[in-house]
């Protein structure tokens, strides 16, 4: 068919069919762009959830309470608490712990047990797990120590040094994905 063979009504009919793919692909990319920007806001809300009410707190935990200890050390000049420990350092310990300490693992504690919906993985991590065993086992100690038992100082479960790995490892790949979503260079 050439031009010359077209009729009025084949125009118009190839009018509307042109009008009505046009529309129809005006529609489609319009669909398939909110549903992408759909999938990104809630993804978004996922990560901020995640960032606000578990890795964001366990990530400034983890760091503050570090800094805590190390401040320990230096005032102790040691280089682990529990290096045979003086006396002195012991009740210097005590207080270190009651009053900084336990109550940083208690909230970190609580953080874990009650946002623990909130974590990447399917199952809880193990650092997690070995992190609640010993401050469980703290619990144990400072009850102790204000019924004035002094004869333990120091848990027997080890402090899991994985659990700050984890901890922020977590939180720099959730404010990856986070500043991706948000088309944020850092």
């Amino acid at each position: 068919m050439t031009t010359s063979n077209l009729t009025d009504s084949d125009i118009k009919v190839f009018s509307v069919l042109v009008t009505i793919l046009l529309a129809l692909a005006g529609y489609l990319y319009k669909y398939f762009d909110d549903r992408g920007v759909r999938m990104r806001a809630s993804k978004l809300t996922v990560i901020n959830k995640r960032l606000e009410n578990f890795y964001g707190p366990l990530y400034f935990r983890s760091i503050s309470g570090g800094e805590a200890y190390q401040t320990l050390l230096r005032k102790l000049k040691k280089q682990r608490m529990s290096e045979d420990p003086t006396e002195g350092e012991l009740a210097e310990w005590r207080v270190w712990y009651k009053e900084v300490f336990h109550p940083y693992n208690l909230e970190v504690e609580n953080i874990i047990i009650n946002h623990s919906y909130l974590m990447l993985e399917k199952y809880i991590p193990k650092p997690l797990v070995s992190f609640v065993a010993h401050i469980s086992e703290y619990k144990a100690i400072v009850a102790k120590w204000e019924k004035e038992d002094y004869t333990d100082h120091f848990a027997t479960t080890m402090f899991p040094k994985e659990l700050k790995v984890y901890i922020h490892e977590s939180y720099k790949k959730l404010k990856a994905e986070q500043m991706k979503l948000l088309k944020i260079k850092d």
